[in-house]
């Protein structure tokens, strides 16, 4: 059994008797699966980083995310324990290893800067030592490049571990939470579940986060004014919205409680998203 980048808890909340759909966009079949042996890989995690996930991130969580399942209101001290949750998934999938990736070449480019700065100083200041200072601007490159090439599990393991996301984590907390639910129109979710327009970030007036919880409850995340209940019933209208997002952020695999014959072709479209507009009461 391999190390989950989506916690088994969060799957059975898309599961039957411990089964789910599992719809394979690369493959493009839909399979039975079980939460235990889905959105794993083996030897993902070191022991003290899967250690940390299980009993400081998922732990914690869990029984709130129970009781959000069975539509119990959540308390804001309660907030923080889910937005390091969810924030930790967004960072843990195979898509924040990606997202990385992305940023090694930005870093690398600032830090082969400052270090052939300071070897261009030092055979400045010492003359005799410029053949020693280009040797080494030029193992600086082979460094950096190689890392750029083939990006190490470490920057992301760190990425993880280190929960640095303080201006996510406020404006997450600073935003209006709503449980939308649907007991009749399902949800789906996928291997990238937690989902933001990326040009508008989190921080803004016209902000949405949104992650489906359960096949019966997404949370939206927003600032469209405070709500009175924290559950909210929605029109299949939204449910299809909702599901639209999920398929946009799918990589390869999403996610269902009955076999869903239209989710392979939604995942693979991958339709444009658009905003979730609630009644402000």
């Amino acid at each position: 059994m391999g190390d989950h980048y989506l916690p088994q808890h969060y799957l059975k909340g898309f599961a039957v008797n411990d089964r789910l759909w599992v719809h394979d966009l690369e493959m493009r079949k839909s399979r039975p699966g079980q939460p235990k042996s889905e959105a794993n890989v083996n030897g993902l995690w070191p022991s003290e980083l899967e250690r940390h996930l299980a009993e400081q991130i998922e732990g914690p969580a869990q029984d709130i995310i129970d009781r959000i399942r069975h539509r119990q209101p959540v308390a804001y001290s309660e907030k923080k324990v889910l937005a390091t949750y969810l924030l930790t998934m967004w960072k843990r999938v195979p898509a924040g290893k990606e997202r990385v990736a992305k940023n090694i070449p930005i870093v690398a480019k600032g830090t082969r800067a400052r270090l052939h700065a300071r070897f261009d100083l030092a055979a400045t200041f010492t003359p005799e030592l410029r053949a020693e200072a280009e040797a080494a601007k030029q193992l600086t490159d082979e460094i950096l490049d190689r890392y750029i090439a083939h990006p190490p599990d470490h920057f992301w393991h760190h990425s993880v571990r280190e929960e640095s996301t303080p201006r996510m984590m406020g404006a997450l907390l600073d935003m209006t939470w709503t449980f939308l639910v649907s007991d009749s129109d399902l949800f789906l979710t996928c291997d990238d579940p937690l989902f933001f327009f990326t040009r508008t970030g989190i921080s803004g007036p016209a902000a949405e986060l949104s992650i489906p919880l359960s096949s019966t409850i997404t949370l939206l995340a927003h600032r469209q004014g405070e709500q009175r209940k924290q559950f909210r019933e929605v029109r299949a209208s939204t449910v299809v919205q909702l599901n639209r997002r999920t398929a946009c952020n799918a990589r390869r695999f999403m996610y269902s409680e009955s076999a869903t014959p239209w989710a392979l072709k939604l995942g693979r479209h991958k339709p444009d998203p658009v905003r979730i507009r609630i009644r402000v009461a």
